[in-house]
């Protein structure tokens, strides 16, 4: 099937959580799919679902990563999509609570885990009084207080053209990517 596939990352990550906010970023990551524009979260799933689009976003330390899969005969409706979760997203109250409540759950996951917990223990030592040294997926105190104005306020901040990285491979051209991505 002729298809595209582009990763992009902007500059800014986990590290850029605000103290006290850890685990915004990634927060959001799990956010941007929950619903953008005038779609609310199960609208905006199922359009991505009719156009076969793949999309998702993770944070590491130093990046805010998204990843975007789409046939070509989809191209352009899908892309309105992934500028709608990037530039327009709902966080809505309902979807915000439930992502919420599956963050909190990882985090009783993760302390079960003895190499997640190792490896929170080395970072916050290795890198003690440095953001890396901070929980990157948040605490339960940190997860519970962030809101729907902390991850616009993020989104605000990180998401700009100025440190942005991008890398397209498959069924489409340079000038075609360059339309795509003014768009």
């Amino acid at each position: 099937n002729p298809m595209m596939a582009m990763r992009f990352a902007f500059e800014g990550g986990s590290a850029q959580d605000p103290a006290g906010k850890e685990g915004n970023a990634n927060f959001l990551s799990a956010m941007l799919d929950e619903g953008a524009g005038d779609m609310n979260a199960a609208a905006f799933q199922e359009k991505m679902e009719d156009l076969a689009v793949r999309l998702s976003f993770s944070d590491g330390n130093d990046a805010f990563y998204g990843n975007f899969e789409t046939l070509t005969v989809n191209r352009d409706k899908a892309a309105e999509l992934l500028h709608l979760a990037l530039t327009k997203p709902r966080f809505d109250e309902d979807a915000v609570e439930r992502i919420r409540k599956q963050l909190l759950a990882n985090l009783v996951y993760a302390a079960k885990d003895p190499e997640k917990v190792a490896s929170k223990e080395w970072f916050a030592l290795a890198f003690d009084g440095h953001t890396y040294g901070r929980p990157v997926n948040g605490t339960e105190a940190t997860i519970g207080s962030i809101s729907a104005k902390d991850l616009e306020a993020y989104r605000a901040r990180v998401f700009a053209r100025s440190n942005l990285k991008i890398v397209a491979v498959g069924d489409i051209t340079e000038a075609d990517l360059g339309v795509m991505l003014d768009k």
